[in-house]
């Protein structure tokens, strides 16, 4: 881990999500920076060998979080994330969050934009995220 944050870490273009540390021909160990930055997981870090290779993939699928929310943000996706995890990732709802009405805005098969509103409720935080969503969590009062 001290490796990958000297060098800088990931490009934005590269993953977070699955730095591979390479021994040879082999893969010793496959990083997710998530684990690390929301949960404190290191337990994937290994040592370093003369002749090591860290490698960052391109960057996988994104989906970005706005609104009510304490750490609005792009987030890189992995198979089967949910809302939930989404809004475990920025923090948590503000304080002044509304859980009635959210939005989600998915292009569906490269042509059309669909939105769909719903709440955040345990249906709604099940919803699984895709690649190009863009979810809005509303306030319950305005802006001034």
């Amino acid at each position: 881990m001290n490796a990958v944050f000297a060098a800088g870490g990931p490009s934005p273009r590269g993953s977070m999500r699955g730095i591979q540390l390479k021994r040879g021909n082999r893969t010793v160990t496959e990083i997710d920076l998530y684990d690390l930055l929301v949960n404190g997981d290191k337990s994937k870090d290994a040592a370093l060998l003369p002749g090591d290779v860290i490698y960052f993939p391109p960057v996988g699928p994104l989906a970005a979080l706005s609104g009510s929310v304490n750490t609005p943000a792009i987030f890189e996706l992995k198979a089967n994330t949910s809302l939930e995890q989404l809004i475990a990732w920025s923090g948590g709802l503000s304080t002044t969050a509304q859980t009635r009405r959210a939005t989600i805005e998915r292009i569906q098969d490269r042509q059309a934009r669909v939105v769909d509103q719903f709440a955040i409720d345990a249906a709604g935080l099940k919803r699984q995220v895709r690649d190009g969503d863009l979810i809005s969590v509303f306030s319950k009062i305005g802006r001034a």
